[in-house]
């Protein structure tokens, strides 16, 4: 189990901005998961607010860096999208949320994404 606490940073981030970005995290992936894609496996999520302290609970998936088809893990240096049938599948969950594809990095290396580029895209070493 994975455990992120809402954490005030920086002078323009304040506890309430880190406690709505966990929910919208959820929130997210909740909307994934109502698209119904079977290609798509999210991680077990939920979120406990308690005396002002929020903290967002994950299952640990198995996966790792080298094992990356989508998305970025360093802020958009490096973008993948690398296995077309994993791009038409989150091209159809994108459709389905009315999202537009977009270019994430920068003009002669950036990709097309559908999604957010921190929404990431592993391959799981369970298969």
């Amino acid at each position: 189990t994975l455990f992120l606490f809402a954490k005030q940073g920086g002078h323009h981030c304040s506890m309430d901005h880190a406690m709505k970005a966990l929910a919208h995290e959820l929130n997210g992936t909740l909307h994934l998961l109502a698209c119904h894609n079977r290609d798509l496996h999210l991680p077990l999520l939920g979120h406990i607010t308690y005396r002002g302290w929020r903290v967002l609970v994950s299952s640990v998936l198995p996966i790792s860096s080298d094992l990356l088809l989508y998305g970025t893990e360093d802020g958009g240096v490096t973008v993948r999208d690398e296995v077309p049938e994993f791009s038409l599948s989150i091209a159809m969950v994108a459709d389905q949320l009315n999202l537009k594809p977009h270019r994430v990095g920068d003009l002669e290396t950036g990709k097309i994404l559908c999604l957010p580029a921190d929404a990431r895209g592993h391959l799981g070493k369970d298969g």
